[in-house]
């Protein structure tokens, strides 16, 4: 999977869909046909190779479903996606995660409470059939390193840390196979502003250190400002804005996104 990445062309979009449809049955009542619900409406976006594309909109826009789709974690209702130029339901689910990861954005929920942290990292390894127990260790000695946390959190339990030590170990769980796109579903909207900051921080020296390409999701044009190259304005299920984002959040053209602005106070 890493040669794949390797070898794969840096203008090219790692990561795609066209035309991406989905739509839900909603509850039928007495006198209606059951109707349909659309969460994403023919989205087309390109992601490429080492860089931030930022997708944002108000919550209920569609960006956390495009985002379960760009995961492989749903199928479409139509139209195609594809990872590395191929269609993402090409790869099964094991390769497929050695690509491509989600960090979602309640660390304390996505984090059994009952097993240690060195159990939860080591998880996706096991899973994977992956490297001795000393190679594992040096996986997890690196994985601290670049998330900046000390080793004694391994033999503690996810209650006893901090919330902002929580998403680290959230985003290093992401990370142990060493997968070349992240998916990041507001990862910072659980935290208080000091710590959004220093998780931004680490992320954007994670992607220049390991050459990670990001779709990072949120709702505040503030969060993203940080670290995005690019920006996708979601507005009921379909984007209505693309560009640079010096030129989405400077000279916004559509209405929506203008009041995004608005309302994103600190850029």
């Amino acid at each position: 999977m890493t040669d794949l990445a390797d070898k794969y062309p840096r203008d090219e979009p790692v990561l795609r869909c066209k035309n991406v449809l989905k739509s839900y049955s909603a509850k039928a009542s007495l006198f209606m046909k059951t109707p349909r619900l659309t969460a994403v409406d023919g989205v087309s976006l390109n992601i490429r190779k080492n860089l931030c594309v930022a997708l944002v909109g108000e919550s209920g826009s569609g960006k956390s479903t495009l985002a379960r789709m760009l995961s492989g974690l749903e199928q479409p209702t139509r139209g195609e996606i594809y990872l590395f130029n191929q269609p993402i339901q090409n790869f099964p689910p094991l390769n497929r995660a050695q690509l491509v990861q989600p960090v979602f954005q309640d660390p304390a929920g996505s984090l059994n409470p009952a097993h240690s942290i060195r159990r939860i990292l080591e998880g996706p390894l096991v899973i994977h059939g992956m490297q001795g127990r000393t190679q594992r260790q040096d996986r997890l000695d690196r994985l601290m390193e670049l998330t900046q946390l000390p080793k004694e959190v391994l033999d503690r339990k996810p209650h006893s840390l901090s919330g902002g030590q929580q998403q680290r170990i959230v985003i290093a769980r992401a990370l142990m196979l060493n997968p070349q796109i992240l998916i990041l579903d507001e990862p910072t909207s659980a935290l208080d502003v000091s710590i959004q900051a220093q998780i931004l921080g680490l992320l954007k020296n994670l992607q220049e250190t390991l050459k990670l390409t990001y779709l990072f999701i949120s709702h505040d044009l503030a969060v993203v400002n940080a670290v995005a190259d690019e920006m996708a304005v979601m507005y009921r299920g379909q984007i209505v804005e693309y560009g640079p984002s010096e030129q989405v959040l400077h000279s916004p053209r559509h209405s929506y996104t203008k009041e995004l602005k608005n309302t994103s106070l600190s850029i």
